[in-house]
């Protein structure tokens, strides 16, 4: 970091070194949002379609699919809302 003493203050040069930390700030922020939505859509889609195969494959209502597999009839639910929420937003 280079010193500058206070008769060498330059407003412009601070404002555009501030204009890149906001950017980059705002880069990071809507990365890891859109990481955290990816990964909540893929594991939700992907729980939804293995309980849904599996209870066409073993021809059993999705509930007691869900039972066999150890997963919360909630679990399902969940991850079928969000899979609906995301296809109604296309």
């Amino acid at each position: 970091m280079e010193l500058t003493s206070i008769f060498e203050y330059n407003q412009e040069e601070e404002e555009r070194k501030l204009r890149i930390a906001e950017r980059k700030g705002g880069y990071v922020e809507g990365y890891e949002q859109g990481r955290a939505y990816g990964v909540q859509h893929g594991t939700a889609e992907y729980l939804y379609k293995l309980v849904r195969n599996f209870s066409t494959r073993n021809n059993v209502s999705i509930e007691k699919a869900c039972d066999m597999m150890g997963i919360s009839p909630e679990e399902y639910l969940d991850a079928e809302r969000v899979i609906k929420e995301d296809n109604s937003k296309q």
